[in-house]
């Protein structure tokens, strides 16, 4: 194992170009990260689409073919429609996590930035006002379209969930409102879950807020 004196050798060895380089790698890979980070966000959003439309239509069709034969599908529609919600779910879940990862990259990248242009001793103004907050952005925005992203596949389980009661609830003569009830019940209770754990991340170190605190 390296002692203390070794470490203070190897450090004392390290040239300020090392250094400069070090950080300029650094952000290139936290600059690829990001984009690889973004892409996965949409690509989950249109595997769950692509996911939800086949598996609810095939619940529907199930049931719509259960009225119309003797045959009754609907038990088998209902284990179709719970399972499209726990995938949906688990989806949600993992976007959520994914843009924790992309909020912490982000801030890292703005504070490398502000660093490298706080002495601006190349004369680049940054007259844009382009990103150099380390505490931005916030994890939770209404504005951003990774939420956007998200709070759309949340409304697809939703769906999923609505038509679910109206399966499970086709004995009751209101199943409709019932089923307009739990889409609107189940949607939001996503949404706050969503809006209050990503904003209970605000303040932590990126260790805290990827692994939690004590980690």
């Amino acid at each position: 194992m390296s002692t203390d004196s070794e470490k203070a050798k190897l450090s004392n060895r390290l040239t300020h170009e090392d250094h400069t380089a070090f950080l300029g790698r650094d952000f290139d890979q936290a600059f690829s990260e990001k984009r690889r980070l973004e892409d996965q966000v949409w690509d989950i959003c249109k595997f769950a689409f692509t996911a939800h439309s086949a598996l609810i239509g095939l619940a529907i069709g199930a049931y719509r073919y259960s009225v119309d034969r003797t045959l009754d599908l609907v038990p088998a529609a209902t284990v179709v429609l719970a399972i499209t919600l726990a995938v949906g779910l688990f989806l949600v879940l993992l976007m959520v996590r994914i843009r924790i990862y992309f909020v912490v990259v982000s801030r890292y990248i703005n504070e490398q930035r502000a660093f490298f242009l706080r002495d601006n001793t190349v004369g680049f103004q940054n007259s844009t006002g382009f990103y150099t907050v380390p505490t931005r952005p916030p994890y939770f925005s209404w504005t951003s379209t990774q939420m956007w992203a998200t709070l759309l596949v949340a409304l697809f389980n939703a769906v999923a969930g609505a038509t679910l009661v109206f399966l499970l609830a086709r004995q009751c003569v209101n199943r409709g409102t019932f089923s307009a009830l739990g889409l609107v019940v189940i949607f939001f209770f996503q949404a706050l879950a969503i809006r209050v754990y990503l904003r209970a991340k605000e303040g932590r170190t990126t260790t805290e807020a990827v692994w939690g605190k004590g980690k």
